[in-house]
């Protein structure tokens, strides 16, 4: 009667670990991706309610340095700076000031997990648009 596993059984056995453990690294890298574009998609639509509140005085101005208060006039909201929106880059470029028609920024991300997501976004008090294939 035998003892313990032969050489062929152990492996196998670990042949089958190594397997289930790329599938598990490469499900968890796509869903990893996923939760970032998601994250930056919220934290960049929450910057259209700041706009409002900013710009309900027009004489306001909206600043473009990220870290920074969005307002010339602080309302506590500050613009993401780069690592908040999971990029390595980023540029905001006002669009139209709070004395414009439609206020806002045009925002352009480099170095985002999911490169569909570099790129320019628009984020005013009406719309709220990413770039193309950002999902």
């Amino acid at each position: 009667m035998k003892k313990g596993f032969t050489l062929i059984e152990l492996l196998i056995v670990i042949a089958i670990i190594g397997i289930l453990a790329g599938i598990v690294v490469g499900v968890t890298g796509a869903a990893r991706t996923k939760a970032a574009t998601q994250a930056t998609r919220a934290s960049l639509s929450g910057l259209r309610s700041a706009i409002a509140l900013c710009c309900d005085v027009t004489t306001n101005t909206l600043r473009t340095t990220a870290g920074s208060d969005i307002c010339s006039s602080p309302i506590g909201t500050l613009l993401p700076t780069a690592a908040q929106l999971n990029a390595t880059g980023v540029t905001y470029t006002v669009s139209g000031q709070c004395s414009a028609s439609e206020p806002g920024y045009t925002i352009t991300l480099s170095g985002h997990p999911n490169s569909s997501c570099n790129g320019s976004w628009t984020v005013t008090v009406t719309r709220f648009q990413p770039p193309s294939g950002c999902q």
